[in-house]
């Protein structure tokens, strides 16, 4: 079988409007293309979330080999797992909008956010959120409503599933928590099956960004970084939407250059003492920007190590 291939100085800043942002790591976790038109194997955001959303009862998953429709003889039934049998296993780094042929993943579930409830002009509901890994990289996997209630059931931390029949759309920039450029979204048809583990590197492999080159990257860009803590600002508290945010504002320096960093919630309690001479390691952190100023914020699967 073919496929098609595909190319693919800081003051501080008030942190007050980024704070309605992205003060609750519930609200990163889960805010993921909404508001925003999105493409769906090149449908519009409204035919994408209507079909996966209307859909929903018709979804199903195992933890053995299944369909996800019941076949009306045995002839459908053979051909429905010969379809499945015959998907092109391929890697995470090579999932667009371009794939033209039946295609299927192995991945392991490395992050779980919290379900969230919704409201848009197309509709209202519920909506959870995976990262998926294996050994190429990570990709966001989203379900709405009842796949959303399934998924969540079936779904565990660190254990390996078989992915079939998934949608692929854009990543929104502004709500995505991983670099890839796309998502994945569980559709009718879609098939998880539980496998055995096959071992990936868990040690976060790197790609980092000199703090000078933030200023010339896209806002909202997700990136690695290494640099000094110059000053801990210490550890605050609050409530926003019922939900409890932790925040640790810090100033980080690499070669003279300055740029401030907000870790959130689990990060922002990871170290128990003062920061200021730490030397620090972060995967996967946003750039954001108040009043012309650039800095930095943790997601919540931001890996953070200390030397």
């Amino acid at each position: 079988m073919k496929r098609k291939s595909s190319k693919r100085r800081c003051t501080r800043p008030n942190h007050t409007t980024n704070n309605d942002i992205n003060a609750s790591n519930t609200e990163i976790q889960a805010n993921v293309l909404q508001n925003e038109p999105a493409i769906v194997r090149k449908e519009s955001y409204e035919q994408a979330e209507n079909r996966t959303q209307t859909s929903a009862t018709n979804i199903a998953f195992s933890n053995t080999t299944s369909s996800t429709q019941t076949p009306t003889n045995t002839n459908e039934s053979n051909q429905t797992l010969q379809t499945y049998q015959n998907a092109m296993l391929i890697n995470i780094n090579e999932i667009n909008t371009d794939l033209n042929f039946i295609w299927k993943i192995h991945a392991t579930v490395t992050s779980v956010y919290p379900k969230r409830n919704y409201t848009n002009s197309h509709s209202v509901g519920e909506i959870s959120c995976w990262d998926l890994k294996d050994n190429s990289g990570s990709i966001t996997l989203a379900a709405f409503n009842l796949n959303s209630h399934i998924m969540s059931d079936l779904l565990q931390m660190n254990q390996t599933y078989e992915f079939s029949n998934l949608s692929v759309r854009l990543a929104s920039d502004s709500f995505k928590t991983l670099a890839h450029s796309y998502q994945l979204v569980c559709t009718n048809t879609t098939v998880a099956t539980q496998i055995t583990s096959t071992p990936y590197d868990e040690t976060p492999t790197f790609n980092f960004v000199h703090l000078i080159q933030i200023p010339d990257l896209p806002l909202n860009s997700i990136i690695d970084v290494q640099a000094n803590v110059v000053r801990d600002f210490g550890i605050s508290t609050g409530v926003r939407n019922v939900s409890v945010w932790t925040r640790r504002y810090l100033h980080i320096t690499q070669d003279g250059i300055q740029t401030g960093l907000t870790l959130w919630n689990d990060q922002a309690r990871l170290i128990d003492h003062n920061m200021t001479g730490l030397q620090i390691k972060l995967k996967n952190v946003k750039i954001s920007s108040f009043d012309g100023t650039q800095s930095l914020f943790t997601l919540p699967n931001t890996h953070l190590s200390t030397s």
